[in-house]
């Protein structure tokens, strides 16, 4: 599927400043990620997994990107920075006798995210995955396809310092800010880090870390599983994470005159979503006077927020009384408050959701659930 045409940026390589990363190593290693994360740990020797832990009560406290090194029982963790000492904490509350040193290696080491534009699909391709590859590799990095969304490019840890001389097949690549990656991410829904999984306040469906590749439902035990495999094979999933995007501002709050948009216009005129500034509490989102949910995080004009899709998406009933929510309703208006002015927003379905039973017995009318 194409990329959004809105989107007019350059393929890049951008410094991701925002994460950190840990060594763990040791002959235990794997089966301890193995054991306290949602994915399967087990065969990652040329591969990086995406993946999430949880809490006893089924809920993300962090999600994490593990790498191999090429040294058996040996990985890198990629982790958001804001939460770095959560989760050296976490993991040592379970370590317990395991046989696994962890290691915070973030002035060692920095992450870069390579993102492919000239495709049409906006797929990297094989042979470019294996060009930065080598490229990473020549300068004692490493490089992995992301395995999230093959749309999301490759992503890559380097030395501090190092110097990477990229091949005539990647020449093409500018270096480009952290802003260009977020905003990458943003317009397909893609939630990164602290702010869009506030840690302990959603669950990994919510997050939809089932649809990243981040949760296996054919592993064993592992802190949380019990909840999250109940809640996947129910089909009780009432909120998840979508892409939202400013299409008109009332100004002055909810008697201001409306200045709406038609697709294709220009936006110049309207003002920038409001940052989400900690992952505590994000902005409230409403639907007439009812909250519908919050927004995560957002850049200029894009953002994501959580959703409870049966306030904003059509669905069609099923045999067994489930739903599948199919599409953004059309009339549906997301408002949130940018200073005085009340933003509308627009949110829309990514298009790598798979299409599936999502919902179970509608929530009472009243206050969002959190």
């Amino acid at each position: 599927m194409a990329m959004s045409s809105a989107l007019k940026l350059p393929s890049t390589v951008c410094k991701l400043g925002q994460r950190a990363l840990i060594t763990l190593s040791g002959n235990d290693t794997l089966n301890f990620l193995h054991a306290t994360s949602t994915n399967s740990i087990v065969d990652i020797a040329e591969k990086a997994v995406y993946t999430s832990f949880l809490n006893a009560q089924g809920k993300v406290l962090f999600d994490a990107f593990v790498m191999p090194t090429g040294i058996d029982n040996k990985v890198m963790m990629d982790i958001d920075k804001r939460v770095g000492k959560q989760v050296l904490s976490h993991l040592t509350k379970y370590k317990l006798r395991s046989n696994v040193e962890m290691c915070d290696v973030s002035d060692k080491y920095s992450v870069y995210s390579f993102v492919d534009r000239h495709q049409n699909t906006g797929k990297v391709s094989a042979g470019t995955v294996r060009d930065i590859q080598q490229a990473i590799q020549n300068s004692g990095g490493m490089a992995f396809a992301d395995p999230r969304l093959s749309e999301l490019g490759v992503r890559a840890v380097l030395p501090m310092g190092a110097r990477v001389q990229l091949p005539p097949s990647l020449r093409s690549y500018q270096v480009g800010d952290e802003w260009m990656y977020d905003v990458h991410r943003l317009s397909m829904g893609v939630g990164e880090g602290a702010i869009d999984l506030p840690m302990g306040r959603c669950f990994p469906l919510e997050c939809n870390l089932d649809r990243l590749n981040a949760v296996s439902f054919s592993k064993g035990c592992y802190i949380g599983q019990e909840l999250t495999a109940r809640t996947k094979y129910r089909g009780v999933t009432r909120k998840r994470l979508m892409p939202l995007s400013v299409m008109g501002v009332r100004e002055g709050g909810g008697e201001g005159e409306l200045k709406a948009i038609q697709r294709g216009s220009a936006l110049s005129f309207l003002p920038d979503l409001p940052h989400t500034a900690t992952a505590e509490e994000g902005v409230p989102l409403q639907v007439g006077s009812s909250k519908v949910g919050e927004l995560r995080s957002a850049h200029g004009r894009l953002g994501i927020g959580l959703l409870r899709l049966e306030k904003v998406m059509t669905k069609r009933e099923v045999e067994g009384g489930d739903a599948e929510y199919v599409d953004v309703k059309s009339d549906v208006e997301v408002q949130c408050q940018s200073g005085s002015d009340t933003l509308l927003l627009r949110p829309s379905v990514p298009f790598w959701w798979k299409e599936g039973k999502e919902g179970g017995e509608e929530e009472e009318e009243g206050e969002y659930d959190s």
